[in-house]
């Protein structure tokens, strides 16, 4: 089934109550997963306008939360692009798709990192997002990404999630070159993780030796 864009029916889902989409959709015999002329499904509407309360029931009414627009996108898209923190949560929880790709293979957490979306970016990641996924348009990472945008925030949380610092695509470009086109504080950032990681790694060597050294010696003793 497939409904104008224009529809009561989404501007009820991004903008009205629960109750009232619920009546609407029992009046018209409209279903869950009914679209408009682009693929796009009341949660996807509900998403983008951050209409907590509807995105919950539609969920609680088995709506797809992996449905995706004739454009590739998926409802976690649309929460990782504005920033509606709760409603990744729930879509998570529901099991959307963190890696889904949309017709410019953007994953949500690109998405985040493209609209500047810090918190978002931190959730994703924290949630297992692929930091270092560089198979889009550009052939940038996340990472790259909010160093072009000179969106220090992202950067910072990237860096803190452990995003590939060295990685180089297929025209040589690098977190380090679009750094230093940039300016700024990237590249400051992107040296002191590196000394970070390298006292780290240094470190976990260091126990590692120690701890091999304990066993032979409490073998030595038996």
């Amino acid at each position: 089934m497939e409904l104008d864009k224009d529809h009561s029916y989404f501007d009820t889902a991004s903008t009205g109550s629960w109750d009232k989409l619920r009546d609407l959709m029992r009046r018209e015999k409209i279903t869950v997963n009914t679209t408009d002329q682009h693929g796009r499904t009341a949660l996807i509407f509900a998403t983008a306008d951050g209409n907590e309360e509807v995105v919950q029931w539609l969920i609680a009414q088995k709506a797809d939360v992996n449905m995706q627009s004739v454009s590739g996108w998926a409802a976690l898209h649309d929460a990782a692009n504005y920033g509606h923190l709760r409603i990744i949560k729930m879509l998570l929880d529901a099991h959307a798709d963190i890696e889904m790709k949309n017709n410019d293979r953007e994953t949500p957490l690109m998405r985040a990192v493209l609209s500047g979306q810090s918190a978002a970016v931190q959730m994703l990641a924290e949630c297992g997002a692929k930091l270092d996924d560089a198979d889009n348009e550009m052939q940038w990472t996340p990472l790259m990404c909010a160093i072009y945008k000179k969106d220090i925030a992202s950067v910072k949380v990237l860096l803190d999630a452990g995003a590939d610092i060295d990685f180089v695509n297929d025209q040589e470009q690098s977190a380090d070159s679009l750094a230093k086109r940039a300016g700024g504080q990237a590249t400051q950032l992107l040296d002191e993780a590196r000394i970070k990681r390298g006292r780290e790694k240094r470190a976990a060597q260091q126990a590692a030796k120690r701890n091999r050294q304990t066993a032979f010696r409490n073998y030595l003793k038996r």
